[in-house]
This record gives C-alpha cells, sequence and structure tokens, in this order.
C-alpha cells in the first residue's frame, strides 16, 4: 500500500458541511476535523493492474470528522464521521475510477456491520454510511492552487457512535502513565482483544494508536477495521498469547516484557 504524507483534506475545507444518511433519514453536520490519514493505494501502477487479472485499488484520503445531528430523533447529538475521498492528482482528470470504492474502505463497512450486528462492546458501532459523488464546489480547494475533487469519483461518510474514550498514543502511554495504569490498561485490552477474537475477526494493524482507553470505566476499545480479516478459523479456538501486548506496542519485549 502507498502512502502520500502531505494532508489532502484542508482543515477547513469540509467543516460546516451537512450531510444526509439516507438510509436512516438523518442529517449530520461536519463540525471540527479530528484527524487525518495520508492517502491509501495500491504500490502497484496503474498499468500493471490493467495487465494483470486484478483491478487497480483506487487511492484516497481519509479523515475523522467530529459531527452534530441536526434532523433526526437526537438532534444535537455527536458522533464522529470517516470521509473518505477518491484522489489521484495525476490521473484524476482523465480516467476517473468512479464509484468502485477503495478496498480498505469497502472492508472497514463490512467489519463494522457485523460487529454492529453482533452488539460488540468493544468496537464503534456503526450508524450509517452515505456514498455520494464527490461536488467539486465543495472540495475544491483555492489556498493551495489545487483542486482536490475527482470528478465522477466517491466521497464515503462512514458515520459511528463517539466513543467516551481517549486515543492511547505510543510516547504518552511509555512517559506519562504509572506501571499500575499500564497493567490496568493491558488487562482491559485482554478482555476486548478476545472479544473480537470470538466473534472471528482479525485485527491486522496492530498498533497502539488503533486503541482507546476509557479509564473511568477501564474499557478499552478497539478502532479501525481497514485492514482487519472476518474469519471464522480464528475464532476455533479463541487463544490469548502475551505476545499480543508486544504486537499492539503494549509492551517493549517480545519474551521478556518490560512492563
Amino acid at each position: 500500500m502507498g502512502i502520500c504524507e502531505r494532508p489532502w483534506i484542508l482543515e477547513d475545507s469540509l467543516d460546516g458541511r451537512v450531510v444526509t444518511f439516507s438510509s436512516n433519514n438523518t442529517q449530520w453536520r461536519l463540525t471540527r476535523k479530528l484527524s487525518e490519514k495520508p492517502w491509501e493505494g495500491s504500490d502497484r501502477s496503474r498499468d500493471e493492474y490493467r495487465d494483470g487479472d486484478e483491478e487497480w485499488d483506487p487511492c484516497e484520503a481519509h479523515a475523522v470528522y467530529e459531527c452534530e445531528q441536526t434532523r433526526g430523533v437526537q438532534v444535537g447529538a455527536v458522533a464522529v464521521v470517516k470521509v473518505r475521498i477518491d484522489d489521484d492528482p495525476e490521473e484524476r482528470a482523465k480516467e476517473a475510477s468512479g464509484m468502485r470504492l477503495n478496498s480498505y474502505t469497502r472492508n472497514e463497512m463490512e467489519i463494522l456491520e457485523k460487529l454492529t450486528a453482533a452488539a460488540c462492546p468493544v468496537t464503534p458501532t456503526l450508524l450509517a454510511v452515505q456514498i455520494d459523488e464527490q461536488d467539486p464546489s465543495v472540495l475544491r480547494s483555492e489556498k493551495c492552487g489545487f483542486e482536490w475533487w475527482m470528478p465522477g469519483g466517491y466521497i464515503v461518510y462512514i458515520l459511528m457512535n463517539k466513543l467516551e474514550a481517549e486515543p492511547l498514543e505510543l510516547n504518552s502511554y511509555w512517559l506519562d502513565t504509572t506501571r499500575q495504569e499500564r497493567d490496568q490498561i493491558r488487562s482491559a485490552f485482554q478482555k476486548s482483544y478476545m472479544v473480537l477474537r470470538k466473534l472471528g475477526i482479525h485485527h491486522m494493524d496492530k498498533k497502539i494508536a488503533n486503541l482507546m482507553w476509557d479509564a473511568e470505566n477501564q474499557k478499552c476499545y478497539i478502532i479501525d477495521f481497514e485492514n482487519a480479516d472476518d474469519d471464522p478459523e480464528f475464532a476455533n479456538p479463541a487463544i490469548w498469547t502475551d505476545s499480543n501486548y508486544f504486537l499492539w506496542q503494549l509492551a517493549r519485549s517480545y519474551q521478556e516484557p518490560n512492563w
């Protein structure tokens, strides 16, 4: 998967945008961007995919926004929405990839749908998904002289409940917490990990940045399922090993953990 470190969605380019989710007839206003990932796409060129059997995977920008409900049962409720925008600056004008979604986006929606149907208590709840065609008047950026939109491309809004938890950060975890606090986080993580495993979900993007911590309720949430498998074999049997602490950056050593 290739990445580009520059920001693709400017800080205020989507602020205030109202999105209608047709599946549940609600409207949500994007209030502020919380984070952004580099765009995601294949390391292989488009020509290689044309010559082979596989389809080219569209590149996309990906940001998380806080949003407020403006129409529906819970007006004023706060949630988060992932905005994923299909965009490639070199090819967008001549070869729009249309509404064929990036495989990571499709995968995340499918995994979240399964977890929500199972009422999984340690992951975000999927509230709705809206897939729209890009509106050039919204996505055009005059600030840097670059048009961010891709005519005919997609913009996907993945609406989830806002977790009452704080994201874990690697340096802060090791420098600003006590051994007792880290033990509490690890204990809660083990419980959450086993919940996922019993559901057959194998999260392959193992890192502390994909964990959120609710200190008051001693609960660890697992997030970001772009790179995850729905594999029933993973649940049979559902086994825990302490190496998971190391793999998720919650311990410093694989064999002899520095807790």
